[in-house]
């Protein structure tokens, strides 16, 4: 299915050019094997959530949700594994707490 604008029909339109010259888009790869991790430290950077979770399996995407208001985190993540036994592995970490002096 492909979805055209209103924008991209009326190419009369006035700054039509300035509209799809400049058109930047960032794509994540998501799985079928998600995993919701909360309560974050507001300074974490999707790269050190990658990092904690890599020891459990092949991470094929992190996303760390941003409030773009005031360019913080959000304190919880998005993480795409390979596989479901990946995911069950990175799970067994529910409820822990780790000390602040750790980087997760």
């Amino acid at each position: 299915m492909r979805v055209r604008f209103s924008i991209e029909v009326n190419s009369k339109r006035r700054g039509f050019n300035k509209v799809n010259s400049s058109t930047k888009r960032i794509l994540y790869y998501e799985s079928s094997h998600k995993l919701y991790v909360g309560n974050l430290p507001k300074t974490m950077r999707p790269e050190q959530v990658r990092d904690h979770f890599s020891r459990f399996g092949n991470i094929v995407g992190a996303r760390v949700m941003l409030d773009f208001k005031q360019g913080k985190s959000r304190a919880y993540a998005f993480l795409s594994f390979q596989s479901q036994a990946e995911r069950d592995a990175a799970m067994s970490l529910n409820g822990t707490v780790k000390s602040a002096s750790t980087t997760l």
